[in-house]
């Protein structure tokens, strides 16, 4: 079967749970918060978690992990501001532009950091692999 194919590489399992625990956590902010709609909640989620969302489909899935590692403080302090903090009166809420402006980027920086590491670390094992082939 294909995807038993797919989520037998090393890591994806791991990626996949820490992505859902990602959104477990924004559900129970917004569950447990007086301000936030589960719905919103769940929207900013998917948003916040694109790139990791992309690095599961590689084939270093340990960057989906470290990339959704890396966003949970921006997360935590969002959500701490929006759901939990008593409204003080003034504007909008403004707390997740911080995490779509650094956290988010910052996520997916750290992530290619990672894949690129799984890249060469694959590759020189492979080379390595290949050149003790042909030499014995």
């Amino acid at each position: 079967m294909p995807i038993t194919n797919w989520l037998s590489v090393k890591g994806r399992k791991v990626a996949l749970i820490v992505i859902a625990a990602t959104f477990v956590q924004q559900l129970a902010f917004a569950l447990l918060g007086t301000s936030c709609a589960a719905g919103s909640q769940f929207e900013i989620g998917l948003i916040c978690l694109v790139p990791a969302l992309a690095f599961v489909l590689t084939k270093a899935p340990a960057a989906a992990t470290v990339a959704c590692v890396v966003l949970w403080p921006f997360l935590l302090w969002a959500n701490s501001i929006e759901c939990i903090t008593p409204y003080q009166g003034g504007g909008a809420a403004m707390a997740y532009v911080p995490v779509l402006m650094f956290g988010v980027p910052l996520s997916a920086f750290v992530g290619l950091i990672v894949l690129v590491i799984g890249y060469a670390r694959r590759s020189s094992n492979a080379h390595a692999n290949h050149k003790h082939a042909t030499e014995g």
